[in-house]
C-alpha cells in the first residue's frame, strides 16, 4: 500500500473513530459508524483492484475535506449553531464519501457538490 494511500485511509478511520469519539460530547451515531466502516472496506478493496480510479475519487473529496479539517480545528471558540452547521457539514461530507467510494450502500440523503457548497457557505456565515 503506498504511504499517500494508507495515511488517507487511516484519515477516514479517524474522521470515524475521532479522538473525542468516548467523550459524549457528540452523539454517537452506531449505524452510521456501521456504514462508514463497510463504506471504507468497501473503497479498500477497490483501491487495490483500480488505484487510478481511486485517485481520481479522492481528487472530487479533497476539497470538502480540507474545509472539514480547517474548520474542526477551531470548533471550540464556535458558537452552538456554528457546530450545528459544521457538524452537519461534516455529515454531508461523510455520505459524499459513501456516494463516491461505495453507492451500493445507499445514503442517508441525497448529496452532491452542490449541496455540500450550500452547506458550506451557510456554515461559514455562522462561524
Amino acid at each position: 500500500l503506498p504511504a499517500d494511500k494508507e495515511a488517507d485511509f487511516q484519515a477516514h478511520l479517524n474522521d470515524i473513530f475521532p479522538l473525542e469519539f468516548f467523550s459524549n460530547l457528540e452523539p454517537i451515531d452506531y449505524q452510521n459508524i456501521d456504514r462508514q466502516l463497510q463504506s471504507l472496506i468497501i473503497r479498500i478493496e477497490r483501491f487495490h483492484a483500480n488505484p487510478g480510479k481511486d485517485g481520481q475519487k479522492s481528487a472530487q473529496l479533497q476539497p470538502y475535506l480540507v474545509n472539514l479539517h480547517q474548520i474542526m480545528e477551531k470548533r471550540d471558540k464556535l458558537s452552538a449553531d456554528a457546530l450545528e452547521q459544521v457538524f452537519r457539514f461534516r455529515d454531508l461530507v461523510n455520505e459524499y464519501r459513501i456516494a463516491l467510494f461505495s453507492p451500493e450502500i445507499k445514503t442517508s440523503e441525497p448529496v452532491s457538490p452542490k449541496k455540500l457548497d450550500q452547506q458550506w457557505r451557510l456554515t461559514l456565515t455562522k462561524c
